[in-house]
């Protein structure tokens, strides 16, 4: 338990001081570490040497630069092989099998929580039509559909498990390949030709210095056994012509070589017993993988881009420094077309150099900055350009979407990324180098050069005259210590970024996709349990309220039948109000039928449907027990008219000029002794508004009635409209059927 504390507490330190703790810091970290601790086992190995020299070296040989503080032959062989194994701690090849291994390892530690999650909340016949179907196919059941993304992400997530595996294997073969073989085909070849003369007096044998110079070269790093590079062999063609084709191998075209072993195993994955569909499934999407396997497409852009820079600055050097003088001291003109095409190969790579750069052209040497300076960039763009992510549905999809983005991804991130801190590094080496600057055969464009072919991890130097070490090697403390910066920075520069899915550790998409199916499992579950109690509430509820209606049958139905004879009485009394109406007043006529619908109104309320002579209300409720409330103004007549104008016995009809007020909006009127109540209570509850009071006057003068003050043009009432809901409810159907009674009273009476 205290070790347990112990390890948390430790995991929240370097959360706070680290953050985010990702693979750019990771190498940072490693690279650092591990300098310190093998510049002091060199310095062990080399007494006679000074910690910060075992540091450059330690750092040189970890970013796979090669620039020599010392001279080769103060190095003891024991410090050699510590070098060696530098080369592979951080090789180009070897350093993205680093975070294949631990995605694999992370992988291990979710996958009994993603099981579990499947074995307990995913059905067999949903996880079944989810794993035959493509993510993005719409024709599977949209049922939880974050589910099904999760199901969608762990195929995806399981097939990169194992596509991982694939590529580990494949690239060991590779690495295992040119390092072994390589070392011995250098070996056969070195056998033609004699060794060289440090090597004899320092007891090296051929096999090792070969096996370190094929090292050396697939890994760019640019060191050998001996203390003048290769200035030795420019008379042995077939062992630099290999060299170069390690260095190919190694760096520009590791790309292409990983395909091509991949497609090897994917033809004999049967007979191998190989994992074919995760094979099939890393060709498909490489970037998924690891950065240094590319697609057809990509590695095709590359070899043309790679051609072009090899070819332009192949001709460059042949055109500047084939027949120039100081040139002739190596050879004829043959052998200066090897050394040309070495120093192609050579310059934007390992550093290994053949000839003394002070003798070639000076305008070559701007050539090899420039080449220096972008160093990688033909592997980095494709890097790039071919980087991938994976959407929420599960479909692989490209980042960088045209040219344009991915350009400003590249040069932002690898062309002028630290162009700051090289001027930075550039002012103070050469405020510290103010004296040493000054020595004849130095310069500030040496200076310049030695600082460019640190930061591309290259290794090229002018070096300092008299002595066989680079130029760094005459610097000061403070210049070493900003040149190792340098290489750091150079190293770290050609890393994947943090948006990378390859350097997704943690998983975070499919923990976040996990997350949100427990929650929609959850839910679902809340739902269909409520859904059930519902149900079980609603069929206790039924089988309680059956035997109450029953009981309460009875009485509804003898109260609606008591309220429909009621209103039938009052229609009928009001109907024949209406045939006593003059044919002339027609205005005052139609009035009074709409005050007669008014009342059908009120037993289309109380039977829900309209009430026909020969129909009965309370067989009419049976019969339409699902029939909508009225609509419109129908729904907003729900108490009775005036009992004012309704009972004529209310009105006064002293004089027929004297002006009638009849209010259809109140519904507390006095009613008359005697006179049967229209009033139904309607079935609905909810507020109901007021109807506005309206006013008729009649003026004998003009022969007319006035609305509240306006006389209405076409004599329209609500409920002339054919579209109405109730359309029966006029007793007369027209004007000549209420125009049996022709006298001034009976109008009067009537109006």
């Amino acid at each position: 338990e205290e070790m347990t504390d112990l390890n948390q507490q430790v995991q929240r330190a370097a959360h706070v001081f680290f953050g985010q703790f990702n693979f750019f810091q990771a190498v940072l970290i490693w690279l650092f570490v591990l300098s310190l601790v093998c510049g002091g086992i060199i310095q062990a190995c080399s007494p006679n040497l000074r910690y910060v020299d075992c540091l450059f070296l330690a750092v040189s040989a970890l970013t796979h630069t090669g620039l020599y503080p010392v001279e080769g032959k103060e190095i003891s062989p024991q410090a050699y092989i510590v070098i060696y194994v530098l080369m592979y701690a951080a090789g180009i090849c070897v350093l993205p099998l680093v975070p294949m291994i631990y995605r694999r390892i992370a992988f291990e530690r979710i996958r009994p929580q993603l099981d579990e999650f499947l074995e307990n909340e995913v059905r067999p016949e949903f996880l079944k039509e989810c794993l035959q179907a493509s993510p993005s196919d719409d024709t599977v059941s949209t049922d939880r559909p974050v589910t099904r993304a999760l199901v969608q992400a762990i195929k995806q997530s399981e097939l990169r498990y194992r596509a991982l595996g694939m590529t580990i294997l494949a690239m060991m073969i590779h690495i295992f390949f040119w390092l072994f073989v390589g070392t011995f085909v250098m070996y056969g070849i070195a056998l033609r030709y004699d060794d060289p003369l440090e090597t004899k007096e320092r007891g090296f044998s051929t096999l090792w210095v070969n096996a370190f110079l094929a090292a050396s070269s697939f890994f760019n790093c640019g060191f050998t056994l001996t203390s003048d590079t290769l200035f030795q062999y420019t008379d042995k063609p077939g062992i630099y012509v290999w060299s170069s084709f390690l260095i190919i191998a190694g760096n520009t075209a590791a790309p292409m070589c990983f395909r091509g072993v991949m497609r090897i195993l994917y033809t004999f994955a049967d007979t191998l017993r190989l994992d074919k569909e995760a094979l099939r499934f890393a060709l498909t999407n490489p970037r998924l993988i690891t950065s240094h396997l590319f697609g057809s497409r990509q590695n095709f852009a590359l070899v043309i881009i790679l051609l072009l820079i090899d070819f332009g600055e192949f001709f460059f050097f042949l055109g500047s420094d084939l027949n120039r003088e100081q040139m002739k001291v190596y050879g004829d003109k043959g052998t200066l077309v090897g050394i040309g095409y070495f120093q192609t190969i050579s310059t934007r790579n390992a550093g290994i150099q053949l000839i003394d750069l002070r003798m070639v052209n000076q305008g070559m040497l701007w050539v090899y900055v420039f080449f220096m300076y972008i160093a990688a960039a033909p592997f980095v763009s494709q890097m790039y350009a071919s980087e991938q992510y994976i959407d929420s549905k599960g479909n692989t999809k490209s980042t960088h979407k045209g040219a344009a983005k991915t350009w400003r991804r590249f040069s932002g991130n690898y062309l002028f990324r630290h162009t700051a801190a090289l001027f930075i590094a550039l002012v103070v080496i050469a405020f510290a180098e103010d004296a040493r600057l000054q020595d004849p055969g130095t310069g500030v464009f040496y200076m310049i050069f030695e600082i460019i072919s640190a930061y591309g991890n290259v290794g090229l130097s002018m070096g300092y005259p008299g002595f066989y070490y680079s130029l760094a090697g005459a610097f000061s403390d403070l210049s070493k210590f900003v040149l190792m910066a340098v290489m750091i920075l150079g190293k770290l520069r050609g890393l994947p970024t943090h948006t990378d899915i390859i350097t997704d550790f943690e998983f975070r998409e499919i923990k976040k996709t996990l997350r949100r199916a427990e929650t929609e499992v959850s839910r679902t579950s809340s739902r269909s349990k409520s859904s059930e109690d519902q149900d079980d509430s609603d069929l206790s509820s039924i089988s309680e309220s059956s035997s109450s209606e029953e009981e309460e049958g009875g009485e509804e139905e003898s109260r609606v039948e008591a309220q429909t004879r009621q209103t039938r009485r009052s229609v009928e009394a009001r109907r024949s109000q209406t045939r006593n109406c003059d044919a002339d007043e027609d205005f005052g006529g139609t009035f009074v039928r709409r005050s007669l619908d008014v009342a059908r109104r009120q037993l289309f309320d109380v039977t829900s449907g309209p009430l026909r002579p020969h129909e009965d209300p309370v067989d009419l409720r049976r019969r339409y027990p699902s029939r909508q409330e009225p609509q419109g103004f129908l729904a907003r007549v729900r108490t009775a008219p005036s009992r004012a104008f309704l009972n004529p016995a209310a009105s006064d009809t002293s004089s027929p000029a004297k002006a009638r007020s009849i209010n259809l909006g109140a519904s507390g009127d006095n009613e008359a002794e005697g006179s049967p109540s229209p009033r139904v209570q309607p079935r609905a509850t909810r507020y109901e508004p007021p109807l506005p009071s309206v006013t008729l006057q009649e003026n004998a003068a003009a022969g007319v009635f006035v609305l509240n003050g306006h006389q209405p043009p076409d004599r329209h009432l609500p409920g002339d409209d054919e579209d109405d809901v109730y359309d029966g409810g006029s007793a007369c159907q027209s004007d000549e059927e209420c125009g049996d009674a022709s006298s001034d009273e009976g109008a009067g009476a009537g109006g």
